[in-house]
């Protein structure tokens, strides 16, 4: 598998592919079950920084199960990334009195952990869109109300 849609061929263009392409919109702000799917590390585009990035199955309910999702967590070394690298590996299982100095991460150590995410929705480049914005431990159901549950403007995945 490719970190890109399609190879480049001699003249420039790509072959792309969007039979299997996701509609961003399509998803309802709530929580939903999900499962770790793919994990890795590597620097943001965005910021050079390293970055923890996992792609969420979803679980359910019907209709919603098998849709991706991608969360993005700063490993930037500083209280408040470390804090919601906390929060999200706490809500994958790992127990918080192993969150402590010398703690090694291991990504594909998180593959078929399952969780409860948020889905926020908010707008990108003037289209709805909806993104992970929080992970909780598997038990919320997407009956659980949550205060913080309202579309955040910025539209970036993580957790807030």
């Amino acid at each position: 598998m490719t970190d890109y849609f399609g190879d480049v061929d001699a003249d420039g263009g790509i072959d792309l592919d969007f039979t299997d392409a996701q509609d961003p919109s399509a998803m309802a702000a709530g929580l939903y079950p999900a499962r770790v799917v793919e994990a890795d590390v590597h620097n943001s585009a965005n910021s050079d920084l390293p970055t923890l990035y996992l792609t969420f199955e979803v679980l359910g309910p019907e209709g919603s199960e098998g849709r991706k999702m991608r969360f993005t967590s700063s490993l930037k070394n500083d209280k408040i990334s470390r804090g919601f690298l906390r929060v999200a590996l706490k809500a994958l299982g790992i127990p918080a009195a192993e969150l402590v100095a010398g703690w090694k991460l291991h990504p594909m150590d998180l593959l078929d952990r399952e969780c409860t995410i948020r889905v926020a929705l908010s707008t990108y480049l003037g289209e709805p869109s909806a993104s992970i914005s929080r992970l909780y431990p598997l038990g919320r159901s997407a009956d659980t109300k949550v205060a913080e549950a309202a579309p955040f403007a910025n539209g970036g995945g993580g957790i807030f």
